[in-house]
């Protein structure tokens, strides 16, 4: 039964991998939603640099009581900086012709995960065998 759930899941992969950016995607709308993620996360990375700097101006960044705060707030900052980075990496993508190919496999990124995370680098499958032990 195993085998079989396997197999099914393996067949859903191929199929949704032959619905990819990579194979005909529109370029236009790959960069309508990069832009909006860059919007997105520009707004978020001003947010997080304002709660940082209120933090330390009030002197909460010492205090023991709120360390917690001050590591999220880094800790967001960091993360949202991070995705930056990702969605400048992709125009570059964008504009050499390989956005939408896995950076693992090289295969095509499916559709409906770039409609998600216009910036992500890998299909499905590689991300998620990244993310195994």
């Amino acid at each position: 039964r195993r085998s079989k759930l396997l197999g099914r899941r393996s067949s859903l992969r191929s199929e949704m991998d032959t619905r990819t950016a990579g194979t005909g995607a529109d370029a236009d709308e790959a960069r309508v939603l990069l832009e909006q993620a860059l919007r997105y996360n520009e707004a978020e990375a001003a947010s997080a640099r304002r709660v940082l700097d209120a933090l330390v101006q009030d002197g909460a960044a010492s205090s023991d009581s709120m360390g917690n705060v001050v590591a999220a707030a880094r800790y967001s900052l960091a993360d949202t900086e991070s995705i930056l980075a990702e969605i400048s990496a992709a125009y570059k993508r964008l504009d050499a012709g390989t956005y939408g190919t896995c950076e693992v496999c090289g295969h095509g990124i499916g559709v409906e995960r770039l409609r998600l995370r216009p910036y992500v680098r890998t299909c499905v499958g590689c991300a998620g065998g990244a993310m195994r032990p």
